[in-house]
């Protein structure tokens, strides 16, 4: 559990380092924690200060490092190179960034969102992986541009004074979460995949360096792109495994976590759990394939049936608490679910294959997505289809008459802008494209 945050002011004058160093330790991350719990450190720079606030024995925990030239680096989650536990090598990554002037960190591999302050010139550098698989948050109120990778401390740092994005609620609502870099908050943004955001004494300057793009190879043998995909998926899975060293695999029987279990090193000290997709019974067909894969796989394997009560007030709270409010509640529950499972079984390290969904395209729903002819129709098909009127139907039961009025018809054209940057030559490549990145960061 961590936060990462801070502010950027060269009109507003700093707070006092006292002051807020108090205020963070007194913050809870989750309702049901106490202060004791976390470690917090707060460092004065030019325009402003950063905050890192942690758990006792977060695994992910890494150095925050700076130099006698004011140089700072503070990294919420991982990333290669460096290794977490080699503190010379994030030395070394702040001189790189001081060079490149952070952008170093573009070509760095892990889950992570980098905050790199220039010493001389007191810019801030906050750059993300390209999946934005850890989650950040930008605000500007009162003359400071605030941040933070936790959505309830921004609200925290702003003095709890946000209004709600009606907008963004709609598309919560039809989406199961915010799309593109908007939230359920007016005017906080959230940093998309692969983001260099830079703030100085004249602007703020964002730039994508990256962006997910199909590669279509014509007349490809099946089978050799087959086997050239799952070696690269291999690889990664490798290094995942070796960096955790033990942990487990939420194997729910899909494909997509078959290939992780797949892919895990020879000797790797995992182990797999199945959540049974039935309150009735555990006895369903994705068990039944779990329990055959890891059978082939020599993996120990535990079944967990849906517990009762698993959506307890304190659970709600915490879970509200870590999202925000951003994406339904259910799914955050079957994953607090997941995180007891591996506490149970003396680890705290899981692996799964949700993107993996995206990657083979299981949002496309008809063949006429491959058809090049037919890109734009299908793709106004597709957002149409989460933001027609049976969605406005349904809206009604949650929202005013006149909200709707006001606000639903700027769902569809908000969905569109989101595929400005996905690129293919067809739907199906566009809507695979535009999936991974709007859909598995959220």
């Amino acid at each position: 559990m961590s936060v990462v945050a801070g502010y950027f002011s060269s009109k507003s004058p700093r707070l006092a380092a006292d002051s807020l160093r108090e205020r963070v330790s007194e913050y809870r991350i989750l309702p049901s924690e106490v202060g004791e719990d976390f470690l917090t450190d707060v460092r004065q720079i030019r325009f402003g200060h950063l905050i890192s606030k942690y758990k006792k024995g977060y695994r992910h925990q890494t150095p925050t490092v700076a130099d006698l030239d004011g140089n700072i680096l503070m990294i919420s989650g991982y990333l290669f190179p460096p290794d977490a536990q080699d503190a010379d090598a994030y030395e070394r990554l702040l001189s790189h960034c001081v060079q490149t002037r952070g952008k170093i960190l573009e070509t760095c591999e892990g889950e992570f969102v980098s905050l790199f302050v220039e010493g001389q010139s007191g810019k801030v550098h906050i750059v993300n992986d390209r999946f934005g698989a850890c989650p950040f948050f930008l605000l500007d109120a009162d003359g400071r541009t605030l941040l933070s990778s936790n959505l309830a401390f921004l609200s925290f740092l702003a003095g709890g004074r946000l209004e709600s994005d009606v907008l963004g609620w709609l598309q919560i609502f039809t989406w199961d979460h915010a799309i593109g870099s908007r939230t359920h908050l007016r005017d906080v943004r959230r940093l998309l995949p692969a983001s260099h955001v830079t703030l100085s004494t004249e602007r703020t300057h964002h730039t994508q360096y990256w962006y997910p793009r199909p590669q279509v190879e014509e007349h490809s043998d099946p089978k050799l792109t087959a086997w050239r995909v799952f070696e690269a998926f291999r690889g990664a899975t490798e290094r995942r495994a070796e960096r955790l060293r033990k942990g487990m695999i939420a194997l729910s029987g899909g494909l997509d976590s078959r290939m992780v279990a797949g892919a895990l090193p020879e000797g790797a000290d995992f182990s797999a759990w199945t959540f049974a997709d039935s309150v009735d019974t555990t006895d369903t067909p994705h068990v039944r394939v779990a329990v055959e894969v890891s059978r082939i796989l020599g993996l120990r394997h535990t079944i967990k049936p849906i517990p009762k009560g698993v959506l307890s007030p304190q659970l709600v709270k915490d879970l509200i608490a870590l999202t925000g409010g951003l994406i339904s509640v259910h799914h955050s529950a079957k994953t607090m679910q997941g995180i007891s499972v591996i506490k149970d079984d003396g680890v705290d390290s899981q692996m799964g294959g949700a993107p993996a969904g995206s990657l083979s395209g299981s949002y496309i729903p008809s063949p006429e997505y491959l058809d090049p002819a037919k890109t734009d129709e299908c793709i106004r098909a597709f957002v149409r289809s989460k933001s027609g009127p049976r969605e406005a139907g349904l809206l009604g039961r949650l929202f005013r008459r006149d909200v709707l009025r006001e606000y639903f018809p700027q769902v569809e054209p908000s969905l569109m802008e989101t595929f400005e940057l996905s690129e293919g030559p067809t739907a199906a490549h566009r809507v695979s494209v535009w999936s991974m990145a709007n859909r598995n960061f959220a």
